[in-house]
């Protein structure tokens, strides 16, 4: 493979992004690969405000290959990158969101890595940054890069379960893909938030080998504005994420059973996009009706009774020890309405000197989290009992 020659599709779906595309664009015209072996495609996803005009006066210096669609109907940011990759005419695809940006070698160093391994998949590092001069911790994937000396590891699939770390890398747009992944139909979901899990974590577990490039990064913007949303962000007020949500899931545990030696990573990326949903159903307020509210929580429990949940803690620092009680929580009870009450229970203690012991006793058993979890479900049991008699 000669690295000079090799056709790198970028794709880039933009929606409401004018106050960002101009520094996203700018970064891919810097590249040090040259501009004429990447080909652009920006997929306009039916916007308000300026982008597409931004987005058109571009064109003439993104190379020769570049393609600028319009979509006629709003497909979320799954539905613009799966039309990005029909498009796409390279041996490989990249997925650049139009608010973040990538560092001037990004294209270079991998497809180095990719000429020096022939990986199906390289995945480099990510660096958040903000708006606003926040502090955001350091992405839990860095993990991954601290295990090896140099700028690249090629990992074979046999090795994968030795990196649970692999868990913390389920989004699209810190990698380049051979084409090739994408036959066969995989595709992203549309309008569906962590459109990224499914696919990701599906073409992780089927690929014969990965690489990892260190001193690179694809530079995440954290989008603090009240009123700036971005594709994914109107999706999350409906009622309907609940339920997309669970499927997600329900779709990861499939790969679980198929590929029983990556339950452990699949299980903490369940957690992670289970958090939210399942803090909503344990509130007071959420957007299900009681039938509604009833089926999730079969649902849930179906997908993590019977599972480690507890021994995730260990993978990495965003799964909280109260995200994995509120699953366990969950998964444990007998019912939806004890659920509640030990949820309500909690949270009227949370700052009670019974939680803060449970809290530092967890602290102590990171090694064994389940036996935290045992005793706090069986004291708060006992309460129960005292409130329904």
């Amino acid at each position: 493979m000669n690295i000079k020659n090799s056709l790198v599709s970028i794709i880039i779906p933009f929606y409401n992004v004018e106050n960002y595309l101009s520094e996203c664009l700018n970064s891919v015209i810097r590249q040090t690969y040259s501009i004429e072996n990447i080909e652009v495609i920006l997929v306009d996803d039916c916007g308000k405000d300026s982008s597409l005009s931004i987005a058109s006066s571009y064109m003439p210096f993104l190379g020769s290959k570049s393609k600028l669609i319009s979509h006629k109907k709003n497909k979320g940011l799954g539905g613009a990158r799966n039309t990005g990759i029909e498009e796409s005419s390279g041996e490989y695809l990249m997925f650049l969101d139009s608010d973040d940006y990538l560092d001037s070698d990004t294209v270079y160093e991998l497809m180095k890595a990719l000429n020096k391994d022939n990986s199906d998949v390289v995945i480099y590092n990510m660096k958040s940054f903000s708006e606003l001069d926040k502090k955001y911790p350091q992405n839990p994937s860095f993990d991954l890069f601290n295990i090896f000396n140099g700028n690249s590891k090629k990992i074979e699939r046999y090795e994968f379960p030795k990196y649970p770390e692999l868990a913390h890398s389920f989004s699209a747009c810190n990698k380049i893909f051979k084409k090739e992944i994408f036959d066969f139909n995989k595709r992203f979901p549309e309008n569906q938030h962590h459109e990224d899990a499914l696919l990701i974590m599906t073409i992780l577990s089927e690929t014969k080998s990965i690489s990892l490039v260190k001193n690179i990064f694809y530079r995440y913007r954290q989008r603090e504005s009240i009123n700036d949303k971005s594709i994914t962000d109107t999706l999350f007020e409906t009622r309907e994420h609940f339920f997309e949500h669970i499927e997600i899931v329900e779709g990861l545990k499939k790969i679980a059973i198929k590929y029983p030696e990556m339950e452990y990573m699949l299980l903490w990326v369940s957690l992670r996009i289970m958090g939210t949903p399942i803090k909503s159903l344990l509130s007071t307020k959420n957007s299900l009706n009681l039938i509604e509210e009833e089926e999730f929580y079969k649902r849930v429990k179906n997908i993590f009774k019977n599972r480690n949940v507890a021994e995730t803690y260990g993978i990495g620092v965003k799964i909280s020890e109260w995200v994995i009680f509120n699953i366990l929580l969950l998964s444990e009870s007998d019912n939806l309405s004890q659920a509640k009450i030990l949820y309500a229970d909690e949270e009227k203690s949370n700052n009670n000197r019974e939680i803060t012991a449970y809290k530092k006793k967890f602290n102590k058993l990171k090694n064994n989290p389940k036996l935290y979890f045992k005793d706090f479900i069986k004291n708060q049991n006992k309460k129960i009992k005292r409130i329904i008699k």
